[in-house]
């Protein structure tokens, strides 16, 4: 499951207590300093064990964490772990943040400011220390310390099925991907006109408009019609104009109506289902889904499960490599990045450390946090890419690459006094970009019916919601 990715709305009072790490041979000003050196951690004087609290409980059925416990503490003396994974992670995490008990180890929430850190989590080091060593640190800082590792980068992009490309006379090399939307919607018509009579066909592209958390996905485009990684957090938010024509956001939304509109995706988008579509995309009922690459892995695991059960007729001819992965089509014609596609990658999570633990349980967790994100494989099991600076992406990423024109972006979080201002002008407006969507679910609804409004007529009431929304927040 991957619907556990959910943002809070609230914010937690600030506190100005430091306790802080020193990391990569610099330190974190504050009190409770420890002096680590991230390169050179030490082992812990006696056998010391932690708790790590973690939303994956797929892989812990599958057990997948219990390996890496096995190797983490063959590989570290005087090292235990016991993994925690909880269901409902967030609103349990935030409700236990006051108390301290949430782990010693633990996926910092997404509902928590930056300013609140530093009341429950403990400072790796400053953001100088640690800005060669990871990627994407920005995100969890506080008074220029590092308080979050991330577990991994996800890029958005398009899961699709080679063999249905090939079905309908489309390449799946890399090299021959559309980069613009005019080649996309012809590849669209072209798998529609192949298959759209073949018994059990779903839809050239597949919205999984009933779950509605899928439809988040389309909040990252923006920045990919944008082609700048400080659109979304420093741009967006004051932008009177996001939602009128030739705008990022505007013209990335206009999609998912296009789609639709043109009867490219399912019949009754009322009657998707998540898990289902793993399946019927293994099947060749479905070609393209947008999501973030943390989806690749599902898919793959789906059709090796299908292949080895062979409960339907034509299973086992199902081949897990034709499983792939896309950039999304939308090639910058201007600007620094003229001719290359942009693909912003975010972190699902970070890692922190309670600021309650023991010197000694700090020590493990060090160690453990460094193992996980260097040395485990964490990050290519989850489809993601690895936070460490320089290390290679999995095999599935072979379209993401400088040689195909796309550059990785990670996208730049808000500083000064944008800050907080994009989830203030969301709440006001009651139009979120990744969160709360019931003007995107709309757009679907619309574009489904044959009297509906036109996306320009219907985008313009959003804008109208969305401009109060700042007048609000900004006071003009």
């Amino acid at each position: 499951m991957r619907d556990t990715k959910r943002v809070l709305s609230g914010f937690l009072a600030a506190c100005t207590i430091l306790l802080v790490f020193a990391g990569c041979g610099g330190s974190a000003k504050g009190e409770d300093a420890l002096g680590l050196d991230w390169a050179n951690l030490p082992v812990p004087a006696k056998e010391t064990g932690i708790t790590v609290k973690f939303n994956r409980t797929d892989m812990d059925q599958a057990g997948i964490l219990a390996r890496y416990k096995a190797e983490f503490e063959k590989a570290n003396p005087n090292c235990k772990i016991t993994w925690d994974c909880i269901t409902n992670y967030e609103s349990i995490v935030m409700q236990s943040l006051p108390s301290g008990t949430f782990g010693d180890v633990a996926l910092i929430p997404h509902g928590i400011a930056k300013e609140s850190l530093p009341m429950y989590f403990t400072a790796f080091g400053t953001l100088q220390d640690f800005g060669n060593t990871y990627n994407y640190l920005d995100v969890q800082v506080a008074n220029n310390n590092v308080y979050g590792i991330p577990d991994y980068g996800t890029a958005i992009g398009l899961v699709y099925n080679k063999s249905v490309l090939r079905k309908s006379g489309l390449s799946d090399n890399p090299a021959d991907f559309p980069r613009d939307l005019k080649t996309f919607y012809s590849w669209l018509a072209a798998i529609d006109a192949a298959l759209e009579k073949t018994d059990g066909f779903k839809g050239a592209y597949y919205t999984n408009f009933k779950d509605k958390w899928p439809l988040e996905s389309w909040g990252y485009l923006p920045t990919v019609f944008a082609g700048n990684a400080a659109y979304y957090y420093g741009e967006l938010p004051e932008s009177q104009n996001a939602f009128e024509e030739g705008q990022p956001l505007y013209a990335s939304q206009e999609v998912l109506y296009t789609i639709v509109k043109n009867g490219w995706s399912e019949a009754d988008p009322s009657t998707t289902d998540w898990e289902n579509c793993k399946v019927d995309f293994n099947r060749g009922k479905i070609g393209f889904m947008l999501f973030g690459s943390w989806a690749f892995p599902q898919f793959v695991e789906k059709a090796e499960t299908l292949k080895a059960a062979n409960a339907v007729a034509g299973d086992a001819a199902i081949n897990p490599s034709d499983v792939g992965f896309m950039p999304f089509p939308y090639e910058q014609v201007s600007g620094p990045n003229a001719g290359k596609i942009v693909i912003p990658v975010s972190p699902d999570y970070y890692f922190g450390i309670n600021k309650k633990s023991s010197a000694d349980k700090k020590i493990v967790a060090a160690r453990f946090l460094k193992w996980l994100t260097e040395e485990s494989g964490f990050s290519d099991y989850a489809g993601g890419v690895s936070p460490l600076k320089g290390a290679a992406n999995p095999s599935f990423y072979d379209g993401f690459t400088e040689a195909n024109r796309v550059v990785l972006v990670g996208e730049t979080s808000a500083t000064g006094n944008m800050e907080g201002k994009l989830s203030a002008v969301e709440a006001e407006s009651s139009i979120g970009m990744r969160g709360e969507q019931s003007w995107r679910e709309r757009i679907v609804e619309e574009a489904l019916k044959s009297n509906g409004q036109s996306y320009k007529d219907y985008i313009a009431t959003v804008s109208a919601k969305w401009k109060r929304g700042i007048a609000d927040v900004f006071g003009n």
